[in-house]
C-alpha cells in the first residue's frame, strides 16, 4: 500500500481554510439512515479497514509560508455517539485534529469532512466504503462473500491524484461576472452558530415523472422550486435584487478522473422577480436555459483554468501565505454578496442491491452563511435536505408547499425544537 508523509492540497481545497469562518466551519455532513439501530463497536472496525484504502483521511493540516498542506498523522480517529451540532468546527488552527469524524445516533450514521479533504462526491466514496464494510461483518451470515461496491477501486496514488493539474492549460479561463448584488435572507439567527435542519423525503419515482411532464432534468426541476420559493418573501424593494443560487458542479461528469479529493466547480443561477416575470413557468425556462448554456465541457474547461490560474501564476507562488489569506477572505466576501443560497445534487447513491433491506435513505448537509439545499438519492427516496442559520423558515415551507402542489408527498423530518412555533 502506498503511503505518503505530506500532501500538497488541491487546487479547489486551497481556498477553503482561508475562507473558514466563525459561521462557516466549510464541514459538511452525509447521512444514511439503516432499518436498523447502529453497532459501535462493529462500525468502529469497518472505519479502520476503510482506512487503507483511504490513507489521506488520517491527515491534519499545517500552513507553510506559501501554501497549507496535509501532513500524516498517528492520531487515530474514534466512532462516538453523536453529542455536538451537526457540521461543527474540525480544523482548529492551533491544535492538530483529524479533518473528518465519524458518528451515529440510533440508526444513523454520519460522517462529517472538512472541505479541505475532498468534495461530496469524493467524500461519498469514503462513506459508502465505510458502509459497506459495516453491513458486511454485521450481516455476514445473511449476505453472500462475492458482494463488492460499483465504484471504481483505483490505486491510492490515483485517489489522492489533484485532477485540476491534469486538465488545466493555458487556455481560456472564466470571466468573473460583474459583481451584482443579489438578494440576501435576513432574519433572527440561532445562537452559537447553530443550524436549523430540515428533511423532506419525496419519492424519486414521483419527482422524476414530474421533472420529465416538464422536459426538465430533476436539478432544474428544484432550483427552479427554490427560486420560486422566495417569490413570497420579496418585499417590493427586494425584488431590483436577483434570487441568486450557487450550484456546485462535479467536473467529474465530464473528465475521466478516478480522484476522490475536490474536483468541482459552481455556476449561478440567477433570477429577477423584478423584470423576468413571476410564474414558475418563466423561472423554469430561465433555469433551463442557464443550465444549458453552463453545463458544457468548453465552460468546465474555462473553471479548471480560473481556480489553477491563482496557484500556477509566478507571482502568485511566492507570495506569503499570511497576504494569500487575506486576498482569499476578500474574494469570498465579495463573492457572498452575489449569492441567496446553495443548491447542491449529489444524485443517486448506489450501493449493492443486497444491501436495500438494511439502507432506509442517505442525505447531506454543509455548513453555511446562509441557506444551503442538499439533495440524494436512494432507491425511492429522494432526500432534499434544508440547512440554514436563520430561525424562521419561510422558505422551506414554501418550497415543500410547491412541492405538495404538484402532486407529490413530502414527509417532513427535523430538528423540531429549533423551528419557529408555527412550524412548517
Amino acid at each position: 500500500m502506498q503511503t505518503f508523509e505530506w500532501l500538497r492540497l488541491d487546487t479547489a481545497a486551497k481556498l477553503f481554510p482561508s475562507t473558514t469562518t466563525k459561521q462557516e466551519s466549510m464541514v459538511f455532513r452525509l447521512v444514511c439512515e439503516l432499518n436498523e439501530t447502529v453497532d459501535p463497536i462493529i462500525l468502529q472496525r469497518a472505519l479502520d479497514v476503510s482506512l487503507e484504502s483511504f490513507p489521506f483521511y488520517r491527515s491534519v493540516l499545517r500552513h507553510g509560508l506559501f501554501w497549507y498542506y496535509l501532513e500524516k498523522t498517528n492520531l487515530t480517529p474514534e466512532v462516538h455517539e453523536e453529542f455536538s451540532t451537526p457540521c461543527a468546527h474540525l480544523y482548529n488552527e492551533n491544535r492538530a485534529s483529524l479533518l473528518f469524524s465519524l458518528t451515529y445516533y440510533r440508526r444513523r450514521i454520519n460522517i462529517e469532512i472538512y472541505h479541505v479533504l475532498a468534495d461530496a462526491v469524493g467524500a461519498s466514496n469514503f462513506f459508502r466504503t465505510i458502509i459497506y464494510q459495516y453491513l458486511m461483518e454485521k450481516h455476514k451470515t445473511e449476505l453472500a462473500e462475492n458482494i463488492r461496491l460499483s465504484f471504481d477501486d483505483a490505486p491510492i496514488d490515483q485517489k489522492i491524484d489533484n485532477a485540476f493539474d491534469t486538465y488545466y492549460s493555458k487556455g481560456k479561463a472564466a470571466k468573473q461576472a460583474k459583481a451584482v448584488r443579489a438578494y440576501r435572507m435576513r432574519g433572527e439567527r440561532f445562537s452559537q452558530s447553530r443550524f436549523g435542519i430540515i428533511e423532506a423525503h419525496v419519492s424519486t419515482e414521483a419527482l422524476l415523472k414530474k421533472a420529465h411532464e416538464l422536459n426538465a432534468t430533476l436539478s432544474e426541476l428544484l432550483v427552479s422550486l427554490l427560486i420560486f420559493s422566495f417569490k413570497d418573501t420579496l418585499r417590493q424593494i427586494d425584488e431590483k435584487h436577483p434570487v441568486d443560487i450557487k450550484v456546485p458542479v462535479d467536473f467529474r461528469n465530464f473528465f475521466s478522473s478516478t480522484t476522490k479529493r475536490n474536483f468541482l466547480g459552481v455556476f449561478d443561477v440567477s433570477y429577477n422577480f423584478g423584470g423576468q416575470g413571476k410564474t414558475f413557468k418563466d423561472v423554469l425556462e430561465n433555469v433551463q436555459r442557464i443550465f444549458k448554456s453552463e453545463l458544457t465541457q468548453e465552460k468546465m474547461i474555462e473553471q479548471i483554468n480560473w481556480y489553477s490560474s491563482f496557484e500556477q501564476a509566478p507571482l502568485l507562488k511566492i507570495i506569503p501565505l499570511v497576504i494569500k489569506n487575506l486576498a482569499l477572505k476578500n474574494v469570498s466576501s465579495t463573492e457572498k454578496k452575489r449569492s441567496s443560497a446553495t443548491f447542491s445534487n449529489l444524485g443517486a447513491i448506489k450501493m449493492p442491491k443486497e444491501f436495500s433491506q438494511y439502507i432506509r435513505l442517505f442525505s447531506i448537509f454543509c455548513s453555511v452563511k446562509d441557506l444551503y439545499v442538499g439533495v440524494c438519492s436512494f432507491q425511492d427516496i429522494t432526500t432534499i435536505s434544508f440547512t440554514s442559520p436563520f430561525i424562521k423558515m419561510s422558505i422551506q415551507r414554501s418550497f415543500c408547499r410547491e412541492l405538495s402542489s404538484f402532486g407529490i408527498d413530502v414527509e417532513i423530518a427535523a430538528n423540531i425544537q429549533d423551528l419557529e412555533p408555527e412550524g412548517l
